[in-house]
């Protein structure tokens, strides 16, 4: 029986040059991209689970090369290709995604926004971590384990480890209820407590946590202002942040 698979790439690049990257998802895109460095093997579960880990094609140009290999199927070679090549290569393949601004984060309802969209594609119950820099840009997107008191702690080390060796200054986490409204519940606010005190322990602002429910959002951290932009206990730790760093 002949593979499904084959003349894909064909179609891909024909499909491609006909209606142009408007014409295909981003996952397809990045598939493309990945054709550079992997000549011959099923690429699209791996662009799958590249898109999934880091939330955003941009978000895989921006990841390092450690956390890019922490992804399945990911190796040294293919790593090096993103991190050094990939502006380049999203330039033959597609729009000039890096001609615009990447999107800051600075606002309640953006980031409420940004979660809603996130578990919209991604249905099943989870909780993720996104992890900023000091201009709020996103550095990395990644799951955690479901939320409760008995293991915050533990999953508070491994976020703080990540968000350390990347270079990130503040965090927010978001979860989803399914069958629920978009309400904490009192588990919820305990384990976010534990882990909000361990990332402040280690520099890390842990800004919002968010509880998503279809299209709505609550965040029960409160560090936002009062028209829903930072707060100044949030801009001093930013701008004290920034200060440490020389910036």
């Amino acid at each position: 029986m002949a593979s499904i698979h084959r003349g894909h790439r064909a179609r891909m690049r024909a499909r491609y040059f006909t209606g142009g990257s408007e014409n295909m998802q981003t996952h397809e895109l990045l598939e493309m991209l990945l054709y550079f460095v992997i000549p011959q093997k099923d690429v699209n579960p791996l662009a799958h689970a590249l898109l999934n880990r880091f939330g955003s094609l941009d978000g895989v140009f921006r990841a390092s090369k450690d956390a890019l290999c922490e992804v399945e199927g990911v190796g040294e070679r293919v790593a090096a290709f993103l991190t050094e090549n990939g502006r380049y290569a999203a330039e033959i393949v597609s729009a000039p995604f890096w001609e615009s601004e990447a999107p800051v984060y600075d606002n309640y309802h953006t980031l409420g926004e940004f979660f809603v969209s996130y578990f919209g594609k991604h249905g099943t119950q989870a909780t993720v971590a996104l992890l900023l820099d000091a201009g709020m840009h996103e550095i990395s997107l990644f799951e955690l384990a479901p939320l409760d008191f008995g293991s915050a702690g533990v999953r508070a080390e491994a976020a703080i480890a990540k968000a350390i060796s990347l270079g990130a200054t503040v965090i927010v986490l978001a979860h989803n209820h399914p069958y629920g409204p978009a309400y904490p519940s009192h588990s919820d606010v305990v384990s976010s407590q534990v882990m909000d005190k361990s990332f402040s322990e280690c520099g890390v602002l842990l800004l919002e946590h968010y509880v998503i429910s279809g299209p709505d959002y609550v965040g029960f951290h409160h560090r936002f202002g009062v028209k829903e932009g930072l707060g100044d206990a949030v801009r001093a730790f930013l701008e004290s942040k920034e200060a440490a760093a020389g910036v």
